[in-house]
């Protein structure tokens, strides 16, 4: 069987890693011409980051651990991630913690917290299916305006009375218990082998390079920088698609194809009727504006990121890329601030010399670096960057995958398929392992009809 894959990020190489290793024919497909798509490594200033602030974590999945492993042998560093909170001139972990929480808030505050908590619970409003309710039948009304309020604003351009109760519990990480128990799960029960991150020496690039490397060795086949135009079906089931068409006139046959690009892109590969029911839903993007900079400073709070939620700063987040492997012998540091946006507003607009007035200004009030000078300056902007939850995300998103259905040789996997907004690269390639499984499963099943 001949498979095509679309997409050469962490769960594409990952499907590609496994599926050619139970003797599969493979090809992976990719505009860009290197591999490991959004998680893959840049050079800037003669160094190693990454595109975004990317944490790999090695202690949730034993078979990523294990397929990680194999890949890289060794050739990484172990550090501890330490992401945050920035809101009312306090820092907190992130994602929240009970205790953490309980420890910074002052007694004034905590009180209010906890009345507001009681609150709820005696007089609880009704749930709407908006995370501004969920949260505060859960955490109550002061710890919602405390964490969430503010920050549904900043990121999707909305409040919490009109953004979905999924993002609310996928941001808590809630799985079907009380969120209240959830955070102090995460105070009382979180591990050493659960928090053990990893960063690949040279960058992640290092393990998607290696993966890539694996792959082709045992004759699987990538196609980077080739634009797909579109995908044919069969002329005798158009319920099969049967073909890849390249914009230079190249035309490959295939058994099977899995996607792990985002699903709005890989719509334009199929036919014009069904781009045009795609084009009447009220799907809404946030684009991101990214600034990386070459910095020195005096001192800095130490982390790798902080999301800062106060409403009167403008940057979305911060990452400081020296934090991830202690590049301690560079005189410079490099950090990427982010304004998640719309294309309306003044930032999303602004070109390089206005974008660096703001991030001063911005930076500033963080209060994150003393004696910060700024030495140099690139930026970079995504356009419909991430998906808004808003209260129709699981509809259209349902509608979507309702669409693509009734095409039997076709597997859709990936971020573009979860509704978890804390996906991370050890989810994406936990993914691809299952996706492989279970096509093998299948791949059995339907060898074993066939010979009786």
């Amino acid at each position: 069987m001949k498979v095509a894959i679309i997409g050469a990020g962490p769960t594409g190489l990952t499907v590609a890693h496994q599926l050619i290793r139970n003797n599969m024919e493979v090809d992976i497909y990719d505009s860009a011409k290197d591999v490991g798509g959004f998680a893959k490594s840049i050079e800037l200033w003669d160094q190693t980051v990454e595109i975004g602030p990317h944490f790999l974590s090695i202690g949730k999945f034993p078979s990523v651990k294990a397929l990680i492993l194999e890949s890289i042998n060794g050739n990484y560093k172990v550090y501890k991630r330490k992401t945050f909170i920035l809101t009312k001139n306090k820092t907190f972990i992130y994602p929240p913690s009970a205790g953490d929480i309980i420890k910074k808030l002052h007694v004034f505050q905590l009180c209010a917290a906890a009345w507001g908590i009681l609150k709820q619970n005696l007089f609880p409003v009704k749930n709407n299916g908006t995370a501004e309710t969920f949260v505060k039948n859960h955490l109550g009304g002061y710890l919602y305006k405390y964490f969430f309020e503010n920050f549904s604003i900043k990121l999707w351009g909305m409040g919490g009375s009109q953004v979905s109760d999924v993002f609310a519990k996928s941001l808590l990480g809630f799985k079907g218990i009380s969120p209240i128990k959830t955070l102090f799960s995460k105070t009382l029960k979180t591990t050493a082998t659960e928090d053990l991150y990893i960063y690949p020496n040279g960058g992640l690039s290092t393990l998607w390079d290696a993966m890539k490397m694996q792959i082709e060795e045992r004759g699987g086949r990538f196609l980077l920088a080739s634009r797909i135009t579109s995908l044919s079906c069969s002329e005798t089931d158009p319920n099969v698609i049967s073909q890849i068409n390249l914009s230079d006139g190249t035309v490959a046959a295939y058994d099977y194809f899995i996607s792990t690009i985002p699903i709005v892109p890989f719509l334009k590969y199929l036919s014009i009727g069904f781009i045009n029911n795609h084009q009447s839903l009220p799907i809404q993007f946030r684009s991101d504006v990214l600034l990386y900079m070459k910095v020195k400073y005096d001192s800095v709070k130490d982390g790798q990121c902080f999301y800062i939620y106060e409403d009167d700063i403008k940057i979305t987040r911060i990452t400081n890329f020296n934090k991830f492997d202690g590049r301690k012998e560079v005189p410079f540091a490099i950090i990427l601030l982010e304004f998640w946006c719309g294309k309306e507003d003044n930032v999303w607009k602004a070109e390089k010399d206005e974008l660096l007035d703001i991030a001063r200004v911005q930076l500033a009030k963080t209060g994150i670096f003393t004696g910060l000078e700024i030495l140099d300056v690139l930026f970079k902007k995504i356009e419909s960057a991430f998906l808004v939850p808003d209260m129709g995300c699981l509809n259209n998103r349902n509608y979507l995958f309702d669409q693509l259905s009734p095409y039997k040789n076709l597997t859709v996997a990936g971020r573009t398929t979860s509704v978890n907004f804390n996906y991370g690269m050890e989810n994406a390639i936990d993914d691809g392992i299952i996706l492989a499984k279970e096509f093998m499963a299948r791949k059995q099943h339907t060898s074993e009809v066939e010979e009786i």
